[in-house]
C-alpha cells in the first residue's frame, strides 16, 4: 500500500487554515455493534475537542470508517498512556489518536497499514535560536526539555538524550505555557502535525530546529486477536487510498501538506 505524503515534512507551516466539516453515520440497523474508537482530544488537527464536540481528521476517517464496516461509531476519550491498556482490556475496539508506529508496541497490538508519515521535531523560545544548530548538538545539550510522557517523543529523549533534562508533561496544551510563560522548559519534542498547530498559535514567540530528529509512520491499533477487523480496516484503507477519500480528508484539515507533496 502507498503511504500518502511520502515527501519528508520539511518545515513547520505557521499558519494554516483547516474546515469544519460536519458529518454523520449513516443510519443503521438497531443490532449493528458499535465500534468503539480509542481516541485522544488534545492533538489539533487530527483528533481534538471545539465547541463540546469532537473534531478532526481522525474524528472524520472513524465516521467514515463506521459507515464503510455498517457499525456505528462510539467515541471513548482516554488518556494518552491508557489507550493500549483500554484496547486490550476490552473497553475499545481501535485506537484512532495518531499513533506512531513503533516495535514496542506492535508487541502488544496490531498495527493497520500505515496512512500517514510523519517527523519528530524539536520547538524552542525565538530569542534562544542560536543554541539550537543541529540535532546533534540539541540532543547532547543539557537543556530541560518538555515531552508528553509515553509518547514516541519521550521514549525518543529518553534514549537519545542521556543529558537532556527530561519534564513529562500531562498534554500537549501546557507546551507553550511551559515554554514561553513559565519557562519551565527550554525546548519541547512531539511530532510534526502536533508542532505545526502549536507553532501557528505562537508565531511571534516559538522557533524550531529545521532538520527533524526522526521519521515516524501513523496508524491504527486493534487486538491482536481482531485479525477480522484489521483485514477490513486495511481493505477501506485502500479503496480510500485508490479513490482518493483519504487524500481528501487529509489534505481539508492539513492543507499544508499539499505544498510539500
Amino acid at each position: 500500500m502507498k503511504i500518502p505524503f511520502r515527501k519528508t515534512l520539511l518545515r513547520l507551516i505557521p499558519v494554516f487554515m483547516y474546515a469544519l466539516l460536519p458529518s454523520g453515520c449513516a443510519s443503521l440497523g438497531p443490532r449493528a455493534e458499535p465500534l468503539r474508537v480509542g481516541i485522544t482530544a488534545d492533538y489539533p488537527p487530527l483528533v481534538f475537542r471545539q465547541g463540546g464536540q469532537f473534531v478532526g481528521a481522525e474524528v472524520e476517517l472513524a465516521r467514515a470508517l463506521g459507515e464503510e464496516l455498517g457499525r456505528p461509531i462510539q467515541f471513548v476519550n482516554v488518556r494518552w498512556r491508557d489507550q493500549i491498556p483500554a484496547l486490550l482490556g476490552g473497553k475499545t475496539d481501535i485506537i484512532m489518536s495518531a499513533m506512531s508506529i513503533t516495535e514496542a508496541r506492535r508487541v502488544r497490538v496490531a498495527f493497520s497499514e500505515p496512512y500517514l508519515k510523519n517527523e519528530l521535531r524539536v520547538i524552542f523560545r525565538k530569542r534562544d535560536e542560536a543554541r539550537f544548530t543541529t540535532t546533534e548538538a540539541f540532543m547532547a545539550s543539557d537543556m530541560r526539555v518538555g515531552v508528553v510522557a509515553g509518547t514516541t517523543a519521550d521514549s525518543f529523549v529518553q534514549r537519545h538524550g542521556p543529558r537532556l533534562r527530561r519534564t513529562a508533561l500531562e498534554t500537549r496544551k501546557d507546551a507553550a505555557f511551559f515554554l514561553l510563560r513559565s519557562r519551565r522548559i527550554d525546548a519541547y519534542v512531539d511530532d510534526t502535525l502536533a508542532l505545526a498547530w502549536i507553532l501557528a498559535e505562537n508565531e511571534a514567540s516559538i522557533a524550531y530546529l529545521r532538520e527533524p530528529l526522526a521519521e515516524e509512520y501513523i496508524a491504527w491499533a486493534v487486538r491482536p486477536s481482531d485479525q477480522e477487523l484489521l483485514q477490513s480496516v486495511n481493505a477501506v484503507l485502500a479503496t480510500w487510498e485508490e479513490d482518493g477519500t483519504l487524500d481528501d480528508v487529509i489534505y481539508r484539515w492539513m492543507p499544508f501538506l499539499e505544498q510539500l507533496k
